[in-house]
């Protein structure tokens, strides 16, 4: 899957999924945007990647600030005139339970999650009708389809607030997907499990995995893998699609 010359967009791209994402992208040859909300570490994985080879351009910009994302998209059409790909990876978590939940963690954690892909699609839209189409890919969660997390048992948090938050992606990229499809612009999700970025102790780890039918946890480049498939030329009919990545843990 070649993406030479195609400019590609990933939120939240300092760390993490985000990055391993971009990285992969970077490795088809796409004309990279990076954005977060951290600057300092998104300074340090755009000039890891830039020394790989890639074309960088580095935006920090909160997705739930309107002004700032449409200050990014202005910044992306100066840079290069175009968008092919956006992917919507940027969101944070809560794991506060429902009865502890407070007005204002939920508020922000919507904000980001849910009105950051709205945002950052709309404006990705628009640019994408002046041209061609293009791809849009949503990161939802298996968490979005359960309503909660892997991690807890009966009685303990269901990370509530985020799960609703990944259920929200579903619906919006179909809702995106059946009115942009005429313009040529397919938008799809990918709902992956718990995904190993480092961050996780190793007895849990082994614990988590022991839930999992694959035997264990997603790494960012299965998901890097799924996004590149629904973002590539070679999808030219699938739209409105969530694609799980979640080894089996879930299906249907």
């Amino acid at each position: 899957m070649s993406f030479a010359e195609r400019v590609v967009l990933v939120t939240g791209a300092a760390h993490g999924i985000g990055l391993g994402i971009a990285r992969r992208f970077s490795e088809e040859g796409a004309l990279l945007v990076l954005n977060d909300i951290d600057e300092a570490s998104l300074t340090e994985s755009a000039r890891q990647l830039e020394k790989a080879g890639a074309e960088v351009l580095a935006v920090r910009a909160d997705v739930a600030d309107v002004p700032e994302v449409r200050a990014m998209f202005s910044e992306v059409k100066a840079r290069f005139g175009q968008l092919d790909v956006l992917v919507n990876n940027a969101a944070i978590f809560s794991p506060t339970s429902l009865l502890d939940l407070l007005d204002e963690e939920w508020d922000r954690l919507m904000a980001v999650n849910v009105k950051g892909v709205l945002h950052c699609a709309q404006e990705a839209a628009r640019l994408m009708m002046e041209d061609q189409g293009g791809r849009i890919v949503n990161l939802s969660s298996l968490a979005g389809k359960r309503g909660r997390t892997i991690f807890g048992n009966p009685g303990e948090s269901t990370w509530a607030a985020y799960a609703v938050s990944k259920a929200a992606i579903i619906a919006l990229t179909k809702a995106m997907a059946y009115e942009w499809a005429p313009r040529h612009i397919r938008v799809n999700a990918v709902a992956p499990s718990l995904v190993d970025v480092g961050r996780i102790a190793e007895k849990d780890k082994i614990r988590l995995s022991g839930r999992i039918p694959a035997g264990r946890l997603a790494l960012p480049s299965d998901v890097a893998s799924a996004v590149l498939f629904l973002a590539s030329e070679e999808n030219g009919y699938i739209t409105g699609e969530i694609l799980d990545v979640n080894g089996g843990l879930e299906m249907g």
